[in-house]
């Protein structure tokens, strides 16, 4: 999303939400410096160039500040933003959105299809695996939260031997508990979000690039019920 410059980003929560763009415009007025600034972030490490190794150290360099070290904290900013200003769900239903397209198209805002960029999402985690494993020689454990469709975890088992997906499961009711007090979810909202993470059946590009927990569940290596 921080590749959108601040307008795109606008026009794209507000088609997701179903908003004027002017709305979501004054409900985000307040993070609109936040956003840009780190919209420059990104454009500025993109732009580094990968001519030959040492361009790629550095580029490697440049990716653990930005990615580890200075985009967790935009990111809790973007949820309170979101949440404080446009509803307790907008945060949710933008990431999953921005997560379809980008499987669809390679760009959070495009849905169209195209089937040569379904493994962009996976590959971009992929090279921050490479990041992490660069700073960390030795050796160490990744974890990966939360893989949501299941081309994504095939992507991994074909690169790693040593990648387990986990499935971590509750009782429904202590799901729905939890979605009701935690995250003050309407019933309306705990039902969109069900027909979203758990469709009852997908067809073509959907296949590909929509979330589907269920079948994720399916293919885990490891499943725990977290029962308590």
């Amino acid at each position: 999303m921080l590749e959108l410059d601040f307008s795109d980003f606008r026009d794209f929560v507000a088609h997701v939400l179903g908003k004027e763009a002017e709305e979501v415009q004054t409900s985000l007025e307040n993070f609109q410096e936040v956003f840009n600034n780190f919209h420059q972030l990104i454009t500025e490490y993109k732009s580094l160039p990968e001519e030959n190794m040492e361009d790629k150290n550095i580029k490697k360099e440049r990716a653990w500040d930005v990615y580890f070290l200075k985009l967790p904290d935009f990111c809790e900013k973007l949820k309170n933003a979101l949440q404080d200003n446009l509803g307790i769900d907008s945060y949710t239903l933008i990431y999953q959105k921005a997560g379809d397209n980008i499987r669809a198209s390679g760009s959070a805002n495009v849905s169209e299809f195209n089937a040569d960029k379904i493994f962009v999402l996976p590959s971009k985690i992929n090279k921050l695996i490479k990041v992490i494993r660069s700073r960390i020689p030795k050796g160490c454990f990744v974890v990966i939260d939360a893989i949501r469709n299941p081309f994504e975890a095939i992507y991994f088992h074909q690169r790693y031997a040593g990648f387990y997906l986990v499935s971590i499961n509750t009782p429904n009711s202590e799901r729905l508990n939890h979605l009701r007090e935690n995250h003050k979810f309407s019933e309306q909202q705990i039902i969109a979000l069900d027909n979203k993470e758990y469709p009852r059946k997908l067809h073509g590009k959907d296949i590909y690039v929509s979330q589907n927990i269920q079948k994720c569940i399916e293919i885990a290596d490891i499943a725990i019920l977290n029962d308590s």
